[in-house]
């Protein structure tokens, strides 16, 4: 890929396509429906592997504001049966594991909460629920990936695609890898 408008673009397509593969992963046809709207009115990015990120406000002691149970360090996956999280949107309080947008933090938690990052698969996703404006989402698992400071308008300003790993390789090793092989690809056919 000779220019970077080029790879750009060859990533933005990629990464929508890894995307929509995990997206018709989910069972549910509402979740699917529901979730671009979320996604694209909350400014949230989409990972390099398909997945997005998210925020969440939690307790000091990294545990769920909800029930004080739930571990939301950073590393962990924190899922629960699908079956079990409800998906009625217009059930705007209920159970799952809750997400929202830049949108929505400042309606949960106090001041004395943290807020971390979460990356999910669209997969895992159940419901948008229809107060805020479809600006918080429950689903069924998620990995904390990062705390972030006090303002969480920081936290998706950089690009997440550029320093995204997809099975442990940083982004600028897949786009040395597409390059060559773009490259190779271009030298094969002109000398065909």
């Amino acid at each position: 890929i000779r220019d970077k408008a080029t790879w750009l673009e060859f990533r933005r397509v990629l990464f929508r396509s890894n995307f929509m593969e995990n997206l018709m992963q989910n069972p549910s046809k509402r979740a699917v429906d529901e979730l671009y709207g979320f996604l694209e009115k909350g400014n949230m990015p989409i990972t390099s592997d398909g997945c997005f990120l998210a925020y969440k406000k939690i307790r000091n002691d990294y545990k769920d504001i909800h029930s004080g149970t739930m571990d939301n360090s950073v590393g962990q996956v924190v899922e629960m049966e699908r079956n079990d999280v409800d998906d009625d949107a217009q059930r705007t309080c209920s159970t799952g594991l809750h997400f929202c947008s830049l949108d929505y933090l400042d309606h949960f938690g106090g001041s004395d909460s943290r807020t971390v990052i979460l990356k999910i698969n669209p997969r895992d996703v159940v419901s948008i629920p229809a107060d805020y404006h479809a600006t918080k989402g429950r689903a069924c698992r998620y990995e904390v990936i990062e705390e972030i400071g006090k303002d969480a308008a920081d936290a998706f300003k950089a690009p997440v695609q550029d320093t995204a790993m997809v099975n442990g390789v940083s982004a600028d090793v897949i786009k040395a890898a597409v390059e060559a092989a773009v490259k190779a690809a271009l030298e094969a056919q002109a000398q065909s």
